[in-house]
């Protein structure tokens, strides 16, 4: 193992970000090209499911601009639940994914959002700022998706978001987990 950090001096380096302004306000509303970077699903503080999602902005004003979505796929609210599981079979759709346990084939494979600005507010004694949601997700063609998802890349087989769907729309106890935690998408 290195000592790098022993002989590191941080005084010695020139610290200015050449990257741009650190501008961090939000984009204008509209639609964007995005893909998703990064896919998780995490435990909500009300004991349900959400999936987390970090999407990287591919076109518009500021490309590389991040924005982070949370879609509760499990909930106690059946339609928080009913609109999140639209939402991720649209997405699946419109990027030709069948169902899978694997999140990273949800990663790298553009599709159309449309942004809004969600306004600046107060929760449990922080303040936040404004920052970008996703109001829409769209198909490959900025239009919704279809009920049946577009051919999808070689080698992964498109199978039919109605899978999905028909998944997401049965009551939780009737749901067949194929590893135990996670959906089949």
């Amino acid at each position: 193992m290195s000592d790098f950090m022993s002989s590191f001096d941080p005084t010695a380096v020139d610290t200015t970000d050449e990257r741009g302004s650190g501008d961090f306000s939000p984009l204008p509303n509209g639609d964007y090209l995005v893909q998703i970077i990064e896919a998780e699903m995490k435990d909500t503080s009300t004991g349900g499911e959400m999936l987390r999602m970090t999407l990287e902005v591919l076109d518009g004003p500021q490309p590389g601009r991040r924005v982070w979505e949370n879609l509760n796929v499990v909930n106690k609210n059946p339609d928080t639940e009913k609109y999140a599981r639209r939402d991720l079979a649209t997405i699946m759709a419109a990027i030709g994914q069948g169902p899978t346990n694997d999140l990273t084939l949800l990663c790298g494979r553009p599709f159309k959002v449309t942004l809004k600005t969600n306004p600046g507010r107060e929760y449990n004694g922080k303040t936040y700022d404004p920052s970008n949601g996703v109001k829409r997700y769209h198909g490959k063609a900025g239009a919704p998706a279809s009920k049946t998802p577009a051919a999808a890349p070689t080698p992964r087989p498109a199978a039919p978001a109605a899978t999905a769907r028909a998944w997401a729309n049965k009551a939780p106890a009737a749901r067949s987990l194929a590893n135990g935690d996670q959906p089949p998408f």
